[in-house]
């Protein structure tokens, strides 16, 4: 089964004989958990457009915000309430690295 793009969800893992243990049903409900949650959270933010439900910092564009795909990536930013979630890009929180400055900066090209 395909959840991200290029990405297969094998059923068992690494569980010996390929047992299974996630049902397609199960791995869909929790898919539908990480985008409800972002988008929940992104409700949160100063500017965001209740008519038109926009969430306008969303979190592909956040320093916090790891893509696995084009559509989902792990939260890294421990003030935010969706911290170790995988998230949907379009999801957000009032803690986007627009919004609050990070705690923390990592110089990419020296690695630290």
């Amino acid at each position: 089964m395909k959840i991200f793009d290029g990405t297969v969800i094998t059923s068992g893992g690494a569980y010996p004989d390929n047992v299974k243990w996630m049902s397609k049903k199960y791995i869909k409900e929790r898919v539908g958990k990480w985008v409800e949650r972002s988008f929940e959270s992104g409700k949160e933010q100063p500017d965001y457009d209740t008519e038109n439900q926009w969430i306008p910092h969303q979190c592909e564009w956040c320093f916090w915000f790891a893509a696995l795909d084009l559509d989902y990536g792990f939260c890294f930013n421990t003030q935010s309430p969706n911290e170790g979630y995988i998230c949907s890009e379009h999801g957000g929180c009032k803690y986007h690295s627009d919004l609050v400055k990070p705690l923390e900066l990592v110089d990419v090209k020296k690695g630290k």
